[in-house]
């Protein structure tokens, strides 16, 4: 189909599914070429109505992770101005939403802060507290107020064959074209104005088409050329050629993925975005992060042991857990430098960019100080000494753990660090229950910190026990042994620690078991 036959096509059938009913639409954009050219679509389609038509709302939501490559969270932010100062100009039903996750859910709270280690593919854990969550949270409310909502996406079969499977998959469930029930938020049906658009067209149309509300799809078009390879973004895609489709923009510490292609090409392409090469050292710092940089992951009973195929064998091996507090410790460090060699390096307009803000920073302390019960206040330190200023608590009533470094250095003196530690939880146990009414619970509290440390402490000595240990793995092990075959406990040798691992004399066809747990007792 012709290009003007299919912008034609789209703006009736947009104008149609507004017109016949009050139900009130949100847009999701992230201000890709595809989301651009959906809301612009929309956006001309209702522009052609009379006032007297435009007779409900449409909400346009972006969600900004805390972790977008600058360029691009920059971008997106001047598209939202100027979408928002378009509509009160030309009197257009539109409002656009920054969204972003709440604190607790932030990416370098949870890393930084709580320890989780870097997502993988398998265990994305990123996606849906950066991403997904922050939209379902303003689609649930809207739907609560207004009963229902269609929520509008720029989503192309062209895209990928995953996407093209997605999509077919709900075009399945579909109440007419394009329009389908969402699988996951209730009374919230998904409209896909653009599902069997090509990149091609997509381009075409934004480059050929003014934008409306005085926003830059050439600024859009340059952005995508320079986060190709080469920076070579040709429209007529032929065979061994790149087109702009295939440059994706995603966190720039993303470790699901094998490289960061799209930063990559950028700082390759220009000499002008060097400054963004800190951003690819943090992802470097993520990405070859290992389990000696990881806690042993602890659960009542012990340590946590999985299975894990490794060649020709399978492996006993001790389940790794959250980031340690030296690993954490030194990436907070280098977040910070970086930040300050942004606000040195980067054009002006980039210059007041955080990577990091101090409500987050205050919530690390926070968990540092309560979550890993860590005995030194070490992060006003780490930000005096990296910033060069003195660091400014957002929420000091909210420090529990108020007795100065000199005590701290006094009780390591006399006891053991793991006993200071368990002081320092016992003592956070007990400010949280200071109130008369905040009392109950308080025992079975303090027993519950007991009873961590003691698991802490073992965990880190277990590989001592060898013989016990030893025991506890062979019997471990002759209960998942296939039929007919017969375990072998190997002694490994590693950085100067030793572990076990389970090999099976002879290997079958049969599956590895699933989720299947076993624990030291």
């Amino acid at each position: 189909m012709e290009l003007h036959h299919l912008i034609n096509a789209t703006t009736a059938e947009i104008q149609y599914l507004y017109l016949r009913d009050n139900i009130p639409w949100i847009v999701g954009c992230s201000w890709g070429k595809d989301s651009s050219c959906t809301l612009q679509l929309i956006w001309q389609a209702i522009a052609k109505l009379s006032p007297e038509q435009r007779h409900k709302n449409i909400n346009v939501i972006t969600t900004d992770t805390g972790v977008e490559n600058p360029i691009i969270a920059n971008f997106c932010r001047q598209s939202i101005q100027q979408l928002n100062a378009g509509a009160e100009k030309y009197l257009m039903p539109f409002k656009a939403h920054l969204l972003k996750p709440t604190i607790d859910n932030s990416f370098w709270v949870l890393s930084i802060g709580k320890g989780y280690a870097r997502p993988t593919y398998r265990h994305r854990w990123c996606t849906p507290r950066l991403k997904i969550d922050p939209s379902d949270r303003f689609i649930k409310q809207h739907v609560s107020q207004y009963g229902e909502s269609i929520l509008t996406l720029g989503v192309r079969k062209d895209e990928s064959i995953k996407r093209k499977t997605s999509i077919e998959k709900h075009q399945a469930s579909a109440l007419e074209q394009n329009l389908s029930p969402s699988s996951s938020l209730l009374n919230c049906t998904i409209y896909t104005p653009i599902a069997d658009w090509t990149t091609n067209q997509v381009w075409q149309y934004l480059l050929q088409v003014e934008n409306p509300w005085g926003g830059s799809n050439q600024q859009l078009f340059q952005i995508y050329r320079g986060a190709t390879n080469s920076a070579e973004c040709p429209l007529v895609v032929e065979e061994n050629t790149t087109s702009c489709g295939k440059s994706r923009f995603g966190c720039y510490v993303c470790t699901v993925a094998s490289s960061e292609h799209s930063l990559t090409s950028m700082i390759e392409n220009s000499e002008k975005n060097e400054w963004l090469e800190p951003l690819l050292e943090l992802r470097e710092i993520l990405a070859n992060s290992n389990n000696s940089d990881r806690h042993l992951r602890l659960t009542t009973k012990g340590v946590q042991f999985h299975f894990n195929k490794v060649n020709s064998q399978i492996n006993l091996e001790p389940t790794p857990g959250k980031y340690h507090q030296n690993f954490r410790t030194a990436l907070l460090t280098r977040l910070l430098q970086a930040q300050k060699q942004i606000k040195t390096n980067a054009p002006k307009q980039y210059r007041d960019f955080e990577l990091i803000s101090l409500e987050e920073l205050s919530q690390i302390r926070y968990l540092w100080l309560t979550y890993h019960h860590e005995i030194e206040d070490i992060l006003p330190k780490i930000y005096q000494s990296v910033m060069e200023k003195e660091y400014s608590e957002l929420a000091p009533e909210r420090l529990v753990n108020k007795l100065d470094n000199d005590f701290w250095q006094t009780a390591k003196e006399i006891v053991d660090e793991p006993e200071a530690k368990l002081i320092a939880s016992l003592l956070n146990v007990e400010a949280k229950h200071q109130a008369i009414n905040q009392r109950q619970g308080i025992y079975q509290a303090l027993n519950q910190q007991i009873k961590q440390q003691k698991i802490s402490q073992e965990s880190e000595i277990y590989l001592g026990y060898k013989s016990k240990q030893a025991k506890n793995i062979d019997k471990a092990a002759s209960t998942i042994c296939p039929k007919g075959l017969a375990p072998r406990r190997e002694a490994v040798y590693h950085k100067g620690t030793m572990s076990f691992r389970i090999a099976f004399l002879k290997l079958t066809n049969r599956p590895i078991p699933k989720n299947k747990i076993l624990r030291f007792q």
